[in-house]
C-alpha cells in the first residue's frame, strides 16, 4: 500500500459565534491556508505519532474499546473501526504521523481549529485506507459522529469548515435530532437528510482584514456553557436571533463587496459580544482585549472577536490602511498577524 496523505486547513469564524451554538442562528466561516495533515502506512503494528508529541504511541487497535476518558485521536480510531466493521471492512496494521501548522507548539495553539481539522483529516485518510471515497458533506457527517461527546457546547462549524475547504454560510444541525440518532447505523446517517443543517459554499471578493493573535489561549467551550447557563432563555433567545439577523447581513454585504455595510455588521456583533461578556463578568472581553478595541475605535476601525473571545484572535476591518498606520504598527509591534493565512482576506 502507498503512503496516504491527507491535509485539511484550520478556521477563523467571521461571524455568527454564540448564535451557531444555539442552533438558532448561521455563522460565517473562513478556512486557513496553514493546515493539519494525517499520513497512514501499513506497519508491523499499530503506532501513531505527532510533530507535536514527545514519543511515539504504541496503541492497541483491536482492544481499543470506549469510555469517557478517550482523546480525539482515539475516538476518530474507535469510530472508524465500529464504520469499518458495519461494511464488512478490518482496517489493517498501520503507522499513523500527524504534522500541523495550527499549532505555534506543543503548549499554544493559533486559536484556528486544529481539533475539527484533525477530526476530518484522520477520517477522510482512514476512509482512504478502507478504499471508501468520502464528499464533503459525508466527511462533516463522519467526523462529527466521531466527536458526539463536544456536541453540548459546539457547533461543529470547525469540522464543516475542514471538510469543505472553502469559506461557508454554516448552519448546525438540531442538536435534539443527533442526540435521538445515537443508535442509527453509520451508513443509514450518511444517507439521510440532517434537519437544520446548512453547509453553503459562499463566493466573495477577498476583503481588508487585520486578524491579530492575541497570545492568550481561550476555552471556547467553557466560555460558551457559561454564557448559555448565566443569561436568561427568553433574552438569551432575542441575543441569538440578532446575531442570525446580523450574520446574514454580513453575507449580503460580503457577497456585494459592500465594506460599509460589513462595517456595520462587525461594530453590531461586537455589542452583542458585550453584552454576553456583561453576564460573565469579563471572561469574554478581558482588559488586554478591551484596549485593543479602544484602541482601533480611536481610529474609527471596526473590530470583534472570533470565535467565543477569551483571546485567541481578534478581527478588524482596515479598508483604508493609509489613514490608520499608526495603529498599524502599534498592532504590529506587539501581536503576529495571520491574516495572509486566512483564505477570504486579504491583508
Amino acid at each position: 500500500m502507498n503512503k496516504i496523505c491527507v491535509s485539511k486547513p484550520g478556521k477563523l469564524y467571521f461571524m455568527g459565534e454564540y448564535g451557531v451554538v444555539s442552533g438558532k442562528s448561521h455563522a460565517i466561516i473562513f478556512p486557513t491556508t496553514w493546515k493539519l495533515q494525517v499520513s497512514i502506512e501499513e506497519s508491523d503494528e499499530f503506532l501513531i505519532e505527532s510533530s507535536q508529541w514527545p514519543c511515539v504511541i504504541h496503541y492497541d487497535f483491536n482492544h481499543l474499546e470506549d469510555s469517557s476518558n478517550l482523546s480525539k485521536w482515539e475516538r476518530s480510531l474507535l469510530f472508524m473501526k465500529r464504520y469499518a466493521k458495519e461494511l464488512g471492512l478490518e482496517i489493517p496494521t498501520h503507522h499513523i504521523l500527524i504534522q500541523s501548522e495550527l499549532d505555534q507548539s506543543i503548549h499554544h495553539k493559533w486559536g484556528l481549529g486544529s481539533s475539527g481539522a484533525f477530526s476530518v483529516a484522520m477520517i477522510e485518510a482512514l476512509s482512504t485506507l478502507l478504499g471508501i471515497p468520502q464528499s464533503p458533506l459525508s466527511l462533516y457527517k463522519l467526523a462529527v459522529l466521531s466527536q458526539l461527546q463536544d456536541m453540548d457546547h459546539t457547533s461543529f462549524g470547525d469540522i464543516a469548515c475542514s471538510a469543505y475547504e472553502t469559506p461557508i454560510l454554516y448552519k448546525m444541525v438540531h442538536r435534539q435530532w443527533l442526540k435521538s440518532h445515537l443508535l442509527t447505523p453509520i451508513s443509514t446517517m450518511l444517507t439521510i437528510k440532517w434537519p437544520n443543517l446548512v453547509i453553503e459554499p459562499i463566493a466573495f471578493t477577498p476583503i481588508p482584514l487585520m486578524v491579530v493573535h492575541t497570545s492568550i489561549s481561550a476555552d471556547s467551550n467553557s466560555l460558551v456553557k457559561q454564557a448559555f447557563e448565566s443569561i436568561p432563555s427568553h433574552f438569551l433567545d432575542s441575543l441569538m436571533k440578532s446575531i442570525d439577523d446580523i450574520t446574514l447581513a454580513a453575507l449580503k454585504a460580503l457577497q456585494s463587496n459592500d465594506l460599509a455595510s460589513l462595517d456595520t455588521c462587525i461594530r453590531s456583533h461586537h455589542q452583542i459580544y458585550q453584552v454576553i461578556d456583561s453576564f460573565i463578568k469579563g471572561s469574554i472581553l478581558p482588559a488586554i482585549l478591551l484596549e485593543l478595541f479602544k484602541d482601533a475605535s480611536k481610529y474609527g476601525i471596526a473590530g470583534k472577536c472570533s470565535g467565543a473571545g477569551g483571546g485567541d484572535n481578534l478581527l478588524f476591518l482596515t479598508p483604508n490602511q493609509e489613514s490608520i498606520q499608526p495603529f498599524i504598527s502599534h498592532i504590529t509591534s506587539k501581536y503576529p498577524i495571520i491574516s495572509s493565512h486566512i483564505i477570504g482576506v486579504i491583508s
